[in-house]
């Protein structure tokens, strides 16, 4: 006799703690499931003709990803990238990519709200 798994389509479906992103005065969360590693930022390859929020590739051990400008996305003004911001290496349902950010500020525990 075969056991039926229930199964969901949302990506947050049993989140319980996520990674606090900082852009400017902005705190996002992203599921630690979905965070592979927090690395310092490095210089990215453009990629002429993509879109606007792709800001180029990295090298991250042999595989090429996308860097993502998330500051647009939220509607945040542009700004040169600090030597102190963050690359987040992150999995989407698609891709790995790579997220710009500020900072981060740690691990968030939402199993009790």
């Amino acid at each position: 006799m075969t056991e039926a798994v229930a199964h969901t389509h949302s990506p947050y479906a049993g989140t319980t703690h996520v990674v606090v992103l900082v852009l400017d005065e902005l705190r996002v969360g992203l599921p630690l499931s979905s965070v592979e590693r927090v690395v310092r930022v490095v210089e990215s390859t453009m990629l002429p003709g993509a879109p606007d929020v792709v800001r180029g590739v990295v090298n991250v051990q042999g595989h090429v990803i996308p860097v993502l400008d998330v500051r647009s996305r939220f509607r945040l003004p542009e700004r040169a990238i600090a030597p102190s911001d963050l690359m987040v290496i992150a999995h989407t349902t698609r891709r790995t990519v790579a997220l710009v950010v500020d900072s981060v500020t740690g691990v968030l525990d939402c199993s009790g709200l």
